[in-house]
């Protein structure tokens, strides 16, 4: 425990060091509000390489990825991406991101991308060769002219085991995964709300040669023509995926696959009374009941269960999604029961999944702050990271108690 003395020391270094926050004082942190990409990427952890990739710990870090677009990269922890402005697609048609980039199965929150002039709009513009893989976007709103995607707008690559929440606009080759995917998208999700003009679709906008295995789109979807729950033109290769969320369209809409134009569609469904589609281009349309619980099992015929994909009280998800109902969406969960820290119980006001209300009397204010300071060290703190990283860098440290002092 520390003392009455040290503890009075400590309140006024926090109070001092919020002062110094508040009037812009460097300390190396600085306000959060705009990504400066460094020069090189020589800052960062790791060589670049395949067995020793880059570590990503911030939406600055991961703005870097631009330097070297050929390089192995890969998330040490969840990023905040929500206080950023004019975050840029990672490589365009002329310059394409060609490395890879392990998500670890961490989530990028908050992503704003505004380029509606601008074609090759996702996190990524344009993947050729490279892979992008166990990355979740949660609550991203992307907007782009056309070929737009909330993690890829052109994939020429290989999107792997990633999902999307959120919402994205374009014009043309809209998905709310991927633009169009000229490359594998396999074992991915979407629960994005999607709005284009032509080919637009829940995951993928247009299907040039994927092929696209594995996924489901549980968005709403909209547009003018070849419009689909799942694809919204098709060219190559669906198989195993469905579609849940309302499809609206004009010419060419249907609940999975607005336009099927070449390839091959096998064992892909959409729910009819959830998409309010009753046709599609390709596919099986199914009721709700014959998609959800235990009854996926034996209706969604090809679907690999108990490998691939796990069924659940609502519809199946794919294995790694791990009972999340809604991948890569809201964490929301609800308060929590609380954390102790010594004689103090940290709550989650807002179910976001920080307990922010750290002296836990329903409030945050400036106590919550010196007494999170006070606690930094203790293994209540260092064994709840997800719970304390308000910085969104991935650890508990000086910079978090910084992050909730802005966020009063």
């Amino acid at each position: 425990m520390w003392n009455e003395p040290m503890t009075r020391y400590v309140r006024v270094l926090v109070a001092a060091a919020a002062l110094l926050v508040v009037a812009g004082s460097a300390w190396g942190l600085g306000v959060a509000d705009e990504v400066v990409p460094a020069e090189t990427v020589d800052g960062l952890e790791g060589a670049g390489t395949a067995d020793d990739p880059y570590v990503l710990t911030s939406a600055a870090d991961v703005q870097q990825i631009e330097q070297d677009r050929s390089a192995h990269y890969e998330l040490a922890g969840d990023i905040d991406a929500s206080g950023v402005a004019g975050f840029e697609p990672i490589g365009d048609a002329t310059a394409p991101f060609t490395g890879s980039f392990d998500g670890n199965g961490h989530t990028i929150a908050g992503l704003t991308i505004h380029a509606e002039n601008d074609d090759h709009v996702g996190l990524f513009g344009v993947v050729d060769g490279g892979v992008v893989e166990a990355v979740h976007l949660a609550d991203a709103d992307v907007r782009g002219g056309a070929m737009v995607g909330a993690l890829v707008g052109f994939n020429a690559g290989e999107v792997h085991a990633a999902s999307a929440s959120g919402t994205v606009s374009g014009t043309d080759d809209v998905g709310g995964l991927v633009g169009v995917a000229d490359g594998p998208v396999t074992e991915s999700a979407a629960l994005t709300d999607v709005e284009g003009s032509s080919a637009v679709g829940g995951l993928v906008g247009f299907n040039s040669c994927g092929p696209v295995t594995d996924t489901w789109a549980g968005g709403e979807v909209s547009g003018d023509e070849r419009v689909g729950g799942l694809v919204g033109e098709n060219h190559c290769t669906v198989s195993r995926s469905y579609a849940t969320g309302s499809v609206d369209g004009g010419v060419d809409t249907g609940g999975a696959i607005g336009d099927h134009v070449a390839g091959s569609v096998t064992d892909v469904y959409w729910d009819r009374s959830a998409t309010g589609q009753h046709s599609s281009d390709a596919g099986t349309g199914l009721e709700s009941s014959g998609m959800t619980g235990s009854n996926a099992d034996a209706a969604l015929s090809g679907f690999v269960f108990g490998d691939t994909w796990e069924t659940t009280d609502e519809y199946p998800l794919l294995v790694w999604q791990d009972g999340e109902a809604d991948p890569g969406a809201d964490t929301d969960t609800g308060p929590s029961d609380g954390i102790d820290l010594n004689g103090y119980t940290a709550q989650d006001l807002t179910g976001d999944g920080l307990h922010e209300d750290i002296t836990g009397d329903g409030n945050v204010g400036f106590n919550d702050v010196v007494v999170f300071f006070e606690h930094l060290g203790e293994p209540a703190v260092t064994d709840n990271v997800d719970a304390f990283d308000f910085s969104g860098n991935g650890s508990v440290g000086f910079a978090d108690v910084i992050a909730l002092f802005e966020g009063l």
